[in-house]
This record gives C-alpha cells, structure tokens and sequence, in this order.
C-alpha cells in the first residue's frame, strides 16, 4: 500500500510524516490512482470536495473524516461517500459553552460529545 498525504501547506504535516506529503496542486495527478481517499471535513468548507470526489476513479471508496462528516449525510453519501466520521453532541450547552471559550471539536470529545461513523442504509 503507497500512502499519500494531499495538503495545501507543508508546514501543516508533522516531520515524520513528510515523505508522505504530496503538494494538492498534484491532486489530478494522484487521485485516479487511488483505491480510497479519506478526506477532511475541511473540504465541505474550503470547497474543494466535490473536485476531489469528481477525479476519483469509480471503484474508489470515500470516507470524509472530521466534526462537519456527519452534518448532512445523505448529501454526502449522493455524490459517493461510503462513511461519514462525523461528532455527535451529547450535551449542546456544555458545547456552546466551551465553543464560547475557544474551544475546538477535539476539545468536545468526551466531555459533551463523541465520535460517530455513519454510512448509507
């Protein structure tokens, strides 16, 4: 298995994970090679996961990773998602309070939220 990491910055990736690390501007290159993709929830938001999912060959299984995963499912799992990881709230107001705070997802979990995996029926 050749494991590739498409990222717009460098500087994001940690050191021991830099011989993965393939510029984005390359997706075209290196998406229709691929068996899976996972893919960030930051893709819903940045705009680029339709592009991403449009150059995958069509055998390709996605799974779109991240707190915005489990927003809209079915949105998802119609342009090809096999799983959705996603975050479900157990407790909104000690969410809105911490999101108040400064608070990221990863601050959630395990205080009023928790991690989910969601695929189509």
């Amino acid at each position: 298995m050749r494991l590739k990491v498409l990222e717009l910055r460098e500087s994001a990736m940690r050191e021991e994970d830099l011989p993965l690390y393939v510029p984005a501007a390359r997706a075209a290159e290196v998406i229709p090679t691929c068996d899976a993709l996972v893919i960030t929830g930051l893709t819903v938001v940045n705009g680029t996961l339709e592009e991403l999912l449009r150059l995958a060959p069509p055998a390709a299984g996605a799974i779109l990773v991240g707190p915005s995963g489990s927003i809209l499912p079915d949105a998802l799992f119609s342009r090809r998602v096999r799983w959705a990881g996603g975050c479900l709230v157990t407790d909104p107001d000690a969410a809105l309070d911490l999101l108040a705070q400064g608070a990221r997802a990863g601050h959630l979990y395990g205080r009023c939220a928790r991690r989910i995996n969601l695929s189509p029926l």
